[in-house]
């Protein structure tokens, strides 16, 4: 087996990676968020998107693509920022599918914070119940 010295130095190696570790951690899941943000306005701009104007639609492209181009990387701080101006971008997109009177079960937008669409609709009648999930990320 493995005597105390080498058990003591894989333990140093261990704690001297930790923070390394976690960092690498952090930012793959940040990525994997990232990815599923993207996977999820595309969805949405494909079944929702005609009723944005070309101006948010080319705002939430270019969003898109930003977002994209910084999960090639490795700088989390951009990837957040990248990921927050999605987010808010996509607000446009979370109006259209709420005055959607089908309202697609399961549907939310991206990043669509608690607040944005906090009276679950706002312009729709109360007869309309619009279903949606949503997930708030921190």
């Amino acid at each position: 087996g493995l005597d105390e010295t080498e058990i003591g130095r894989m333990k140093q190696d261990a704690e001297a990676h930790a923070e390394d570790d976690r960092k690498r951690r952090e930012l793959v899941d940040l990525k994997n968020q990232g990815d599923t943000i993207v996977h999820e306005t595309r969805k949405q701009l494909e079944e929702f998107g005609e009723k944005v104007d070309a101006e948010t639609r080319g705002k939430i492209d270019s969003a898109v693509d930003n977002l994209e181009s910084k999960l090639k990387g490795e700088d989390a701080d951009a990837i957040k920022a990248a990921m927050t101006t999605l987010q808010s971008e996509t607000q446009g997109l979370a109006a259209a599918m709420a005055g959607d009177a089908g309202g697609a079960p399961g549907a939310g937008a991206p990043g669509a914070d608690a607040g944005s669409t906090g009276d679950g609709g706002g312009a729709a009648s109360d007869d309309d119940v619009i279903d949606a999930e949503y997930e708030v990320k921190n």
